[in-house]
Formats: structure tokens, sequence, C-alpha cells
């Protein structure tokens, strides 16, 4: 099972291949869930456990676009889904008042294509339908559900939340290694992912033209910087 917490590294995508032809990126269904403002804590040890290491992370979105931002990240992304259908990315670096978009077409290239209903929800409803449904109770005045079961040979537990399309828990555990992500705070009212007004004071430049700067010393000072950026080992010089 992939959470939507693990669209910060990306350091396993596939190379960019400029001679690569591909067909254009599938469509994403629009979800109407309901606009959030949450905060996640991600918790992943080794068996048996004896030094788990904990991350929070923020997750904001309405139905046209998804931000994921770690606590006292540098970086952040944001996903929107256009009228089409289809969904570009920004790499958004905080400290450096710039972000690297990437169209459609570039995460098909550097297959990065996402699962927009992952993104936003944590984990998809094909996850959850592979799983047993359990006992009703409730979680910080909300109603949840929960499911348990087996996927991909580890043993999983998912409380969730049908209010806000969320989890407020979910628990993977294999021979090796457990990952249990909680929700630790909802905004009452929530602020929205990275608005057009807000890119517009950053320095944008588009993926695609990053191969034209490796003459250039102060960009590649900032690229090299963007190490968790997708697709960034084919312009890292």
């Amino acid at each position: 099972m992939v959470f939507a917490s693990d669209a910060h590294d990306h350091r396993a995508h596939a190379s960019h291949d400029q001679d690569h032809q591909v067909s254009a990126p599938a469509a994403q269904a629009a979800i109407a869930w309901k606009p959030v403002d949450v905060r996640f804590e991600t918790t992943t040890c080794e068996i048996p456990c004896k030094a788990p290491k904990s991350r929070t992370w923020t997750l904001r979105r309405d139905e046209r676009a998804i931000e994921l931002r770690g606590s006292g990240a540098p970086y952040g992304e944001v996903w929107r889904r256009l009228d089409d259908g289809k969904v570009d990315y920004a790499f958004v670096m905080h400290d450096e008042d710039r972000m690297i978009e990437y169209a459609p077409i570039d995460l098909q290239l550097i297959n990065k294509v996402p699962d927009w209903e992952r993104l936003g929800a944590v984990v998809a409803a094909e996850d959850i339908e592979r799983l047993k449904a359990g006992k009703r109770a409730r979680h910080e005045g909300f109603a949840t559900r929960s499911y348990t079961g087996s996927v991909n040979g580890a043993k999983v537990e998912v409380v969730w939340i049908p209010e806000l399309h969320l989890p407020a828990k979910i628990d993977s555990k294999t021979a090796k290694r457990r990952v249990t992500v909680r929700l630790l705070a909802v905004e009452n009212s929530p602020a929205p992912p990275m608005p057009d007004v807000v890119r517009e004071r950053y320095q944008r430049v588009d993926y695609a033209d990053l191969g034209d700067m490796e003459e250039d010393p102060d960009a590649q000072r900032w690229i090299r910087k963007a190490i968790n950026a997708p697709g960034h080992e084919a312009h890292n010089h």
C-alpha cells in the first residue's frame, strides 16, 4: 500500500528520456471531497521497532488542487487538476522563492503521473475495498469505520473518516517493517492549497527548461539543492 506521504521521495523515479515517445497522460477523475487542511504524523521502524522515526506533514486539498509539505521542510509540492482532467505539478522551494513546474507530459516522461485520489485521500477506495469492514467509532468528533486485512504481504488496519475522505489512522506491518500514519489535527477553517496569487510571487521555471541552465552557475546552485525534485538526477551536474 502506497501512502500520499511517500510522495516526498522521488529519487527512485526513472530518468528523463528526451527521445522516448509517449501517449498523452490519462485524465484523472474529479472527486467531490471536502476541502481540508490537516496534519499527519508518519512513524516508520524496522522490526522490532527499537528506533522508530517520526515526521509530521501537512495536507491541504480542495477539488482542484492538493498541497503536501513536511513540517519544517524547505520545500513543498502542489498538484493541480486541470480542466481536461490531466494533472500538473510544482516543486516549491520556499527558501529560494522558486518553483519548478512540471506539465502533465513531463510527469509521464519521468514516470510520476499521480494517482489523484491517493494523493488527496492518503489511501484510495480500491485500497479500502481490499480490506474487511469492522467496528464503528469516533475520532475527534468524526464518525469512523475500521478496516483490516492483508495487502501485498502486509497486515493493514485503516481507521477511515467518511466525512473527510481521510484516514484517522493507517497501520501497515510486514515481517521487517512497520509504518503508522496518524491524523493529528484538522483545521476548522482550512487554508487552501497554494493559490495562484501566491504562486505569482515565486520565480517559476519549467522543468523542460532546466537542461538549458547547465552553464548558469547560479541556476546550478539552486538546482543542486532541489535533490527531492522528481527528475533531479537528470539535471544534477
